[in-house]
């Protein structure tokens, strides 16, 4: 199915395989093998042509969706994306990426002094930054009652992507970074920004609060142990920032760089989408030396509607973003339903136009 250069999509086949899955005893297990069967006749996908890759994550998100439609609620569904061979061959190119003279130069640069700023970074590349997850072709994540994330890496580079979903009693957090900047520490940057703003979070934020974030981001981003392997002048790694927190009735959300976010509200007959953001170009980034002004800080705050928080690897590739998202969340109020169906529509994009970004989606489960 896409083993051709030129990928054609089948898609009376993929709605039997989808429907094989529904109806199998065990949809994990029958999601599974259809997608491993798949993978292989592929090569592995791993690090091949765009529109090789974004036809397998397509075929993957119907596969996902219809264990999950099978399952119900519950995150045991989302273990039919595990593909062992797939797993196998990111714990490979994660080894390679850190091997390659990566991570013996930060043994020897970061010591081991707990609370300084180089030992947060060393633990944080230890632990999460550089993981095995950012070079599968897409991870997942589903908080019932809460909400969903996608995330698609693009080809030839780790997923540079990092979210969080979470609650504290009655506070719903939404938390995305995009890493930008330096190839090799951009997936810290956004790993450290939503650390930062995860930990902050649990006691409620305002623009203030995301500065001080941005101080302590910036201040382990710019150590010299760090800026040492980058070119002078450059930013080691950049990040920009999304949190949104529904409470209480109320949404509102912080925004740092070119990352959308929307909110779907009724307005008593219809659902209404609306865009919470004045700016889709990089105004202010995370990380960056010099500090970051309240006023960089782009607030929203609304009557508590879904949210929904988006990458430019998706807001860039759809030709009407508003749009696309306003037509899955007017045909479902299901978050994992949204997320796929939207993610499809940017890897439909990336198959027409060649060209692919790490693309992250969460949607806010608002139970309705």
């Amino acid at each position: 199915m896409f083993g051709s250069k030129f990928v054609a999509m089948d898609n009376g086949a993929l709605r039997k395989l989808a429907d094989s899955v529904r109806r199998a005893p065990d949809p994990v297990l029958k999601g599974r093998e259809v997608l491993t069967e798949e993978y292989r006749k592929a090569g592995g996908v791993g690090e091949t042509e765009v529109k090789l890759s974004a036809a397998f994550e397509l075929f993957r998100s119907i596969i996902v969706q219809a264990a999950y439609e099978a399952m119900g609620p519950g995150s045991s569904w989302l273990s039919a994306a595990d593909l062992e061979p797939e797993m196998d061959a990111a714990s490979k190119a994660c080894a390679m990426h850190l091997n390659n003279g990566l991570a013996s130069q930060i043994s020897r640069a970061f010591p081991s002094e707990v609370g300084s700023n180089e030992y947060a970074i060393r633990r944080a590349l230890e632990l999460d930054a550089i993981r095995p997850g950012r070079f599968l072709g897409s991870i997942r994540a589903h908080m019932p009652g809460v909400g969903y994330a996608v995330s698609v890496r693009k080809r030839y580079a780790e997923n540079q992507d990092s979210f969080r979903i979470c609650s504290f009693g009655n506070r719903r957090a939404f938390i995305f970074a995009d890493g930008c900047g330096s190839a090799r520490f951009a997936s810290l940057a956004s790993h450290l920004a939503v650390l930062e703003a995860l930990g902050r979070s649990a006691n409620g934020l305002d623009r203030k609060g995301i500065c001080a974030i941005n101080e302590k981001v910036a201040a382990m981003l710019n150590s010299e142990s760090i800026r040492s392997f980058d070119e002078p002048g450059k930013d080691s790694a950049i990040s920009t920032l999304l949190v949104g927190l529904s409470e209480n009735g109320r949404s509102k959300v912080f925004k740092v760089g070119d990352s959308i976010p929307f909110i779907v509200w009724n307005d008593g007959e219809a659902d209404m989408l609306e865009v919470l953001s004045e700016h889709y170009e990089m105004r202010s980034i995370i990380g960056r030396q010099g500090g970051l002004a309240e006023s960089d800080v782009e607030e929203s705050e609304r009557e508590a509607g879904r949210l929904v928080l988006t990458s430019d690897g998706v807001t860039n590739l759809l030709a009407d973003a508003p749009s696309e998202i306003s037509r899955w969340t007017t045909l479902s109020h299901d978050p994992v339903i949204i997320s796929e169906r939207l993610m499809r529509s940017v890897l439909r994009a990336q198959i027409a136009l060649g060209y692919s970004d790490d693309a992250t989606i969460l949607v806010e489960d608002s139970g309705s």
